[in-house]
């Protein structure tokens, strides 16, 4: 029996079970095949999509030509199924995405919850979309975004105290004025990411914005938006919840990170380029936090000693970076736990292959990183070999000691 004499409900039930891909595909087979797939509410199951997955190529230079346009793809698609989507990414390709675009989504897109514009190049105004969905997002990321308009950018901070069940945020690389106009969101948020390269975001408005935000569990200002000062510590202190804290790009004047050793529930801290921490700063906050799972220490220079490490019991992930003070002694500790799953020691020209082969012998690892690490030999790979059934990332690059892979 062919499958042509199936009446439009029967196709309406088969198409159903395909993916929403698919079935834009399946448009092109023939008029009765389109017109079921778009008469017969198909795509009504459909809650989150990413617009990148659609195009042609991953490459995001392709998508850096002034003659592209994604305007047809994209509107197509979401005139098929954006009545009903809550989740909306455009995927991170640095696409230039027109006023078609967003008045499309505007006029389509009204239940959104979690709305990605992260990494595109806005050219236009978004001000509609989030007058449609501005009281129901959860999530809002502009990260890394860029506009072509200045001034089109800022119109968006109109619609901060209007996001009253946002729980996620990320504005990184944002510019100085909507930085300082964050503290206008209510004390919804649950992570937050202000991560700039650019001291953009002044003392008072930083403070006002933690200064509500109580419910918060991750934050990143990685590198951060201000000089950090007692004051702005004794802010991040008092954020009880606080579980995930990535700082970097703090100078050697400032003496103050000893005091996140206070912040008893985290369980993620990651710190780079903080030329402040010292190897008695360290062991003020790691003796502490007690909780800590994850560990990243990169690019500290004036650590002059790990004997903190001995105070971390549960880590399942360590980091440390660029820093010839860290010895095999330090590590061995953690090592002996038996917990860990990623370690990364890179460039830390005093750790040899027998500190890692001991980690080896006593976890299970999934991600190992020893890139620039002088002093591995191929006894580390011999014994990769022969411990690990776990391991799915492995980085031995400029390890000269360590012989040619085939």
């Amino acid at each position: 029996m062919s499958i042509y004499i199936l009446d439009s409900d029967c196709l309406s039930i088969i198409f159903h079970y395909l993916h929403f891909a698919e079935r834009v595909k399946f448009e092109a087979v023939c008029r009765k095949w389109r017109g079921v797939l778009l008469r017969y509410s198909i795509n009504t199951d459909i809650r989150s999509i990413d617009i990148s997955k659609f195009l042609k190529t991953a490459n995001t230079d392709y998508y850096q030509q002034d003659s592209l346009s994604f305007e047809p793809t994209t509107i197509g698609i979401l005139e098929r199924c954006g009545p009903y989507l809550e989740e909306l990414s455009l995927g991170g390709r640095w696409m230039k995405i027109t006023q078609g675009v967003s008045d499309t989504i505007a006029s389509y897109c009204y239940r959104l919850r979690v709305l990605d514009l992260g990494a595109v190049i806005i050219h236009g105004d978004i001000s509609a979309i989030l007058e449609e969905v501005a009281d129901n997002l959860e999530v809002f990321s502009l990260e890394d975004t860029s506009w072509v308009d200045p001034n089109a950018s800022k119109l968006i901070t109109r619609y901060f105290d209007r996001m009253k069940k946002l729980r996620r945020l990320n504005m990184r690389a944002q510019s100085k004025y909507i930085l300082n106009q964050l503290h206008d969101i209510t004390g919804t948020l649950q992570s937050l990411d202000i991560s700039t390269a650019l001291r953009e975001m002044s003392n008072s408005s930083l403070l006002s914005l933690l200064g509500k935000q109580q419910k918060l569990k991750e934050l990143f200002m990685y590198p951060s938006p201000v000089l950090l000062n007692d004051e702005m510590i004794s802010m991040l202190v008092e954020l009880k919840e606080l579980k995930t804290l990535r700082i970097s790009h703090v100078p050697n004047d400032n003496y103050i990170v000893e005091f996140l050793g206070q912040i008893e529930a985290m369980k993620e801290l990651k710190l780079r380029e903080v030329r402040a921490l010292t190897e008695e700063g360290l062991q003020a906050i790691l003796s502490n936090l007690q909780k800590l799972k994850i560990l990243s220490i990169a690019k500290c220079q004036n650590v002059f000693g790990f004997n903190a490490l001995d105070h971390c019991h549960s880590l399942v992930e360590l980091e440390i970076t660029d820093n010839s003070n860290l010895i095999d002694e330090d590590l061995f500790s953690i090592f002996d736990m038996g917990l860990l799953k990623i370690l990364r020691i890179s460039r830390c020209n005093n750790v040899s292959h027998e500190a890692i082969m001991h980690a080896l012998q006593r976890n299970q690892i999934e991600t190992l990183d020893l890139t620039g690490s002088t002093m591995m030999t191929d006894e580390v790979l011999f014994a990769i070999a022969s411990t690990q059934q776990e391991l799915s990332y492995l980085s031995v690059n400029g390890c000269p000691k360590i012989s040619r892979l085939p």
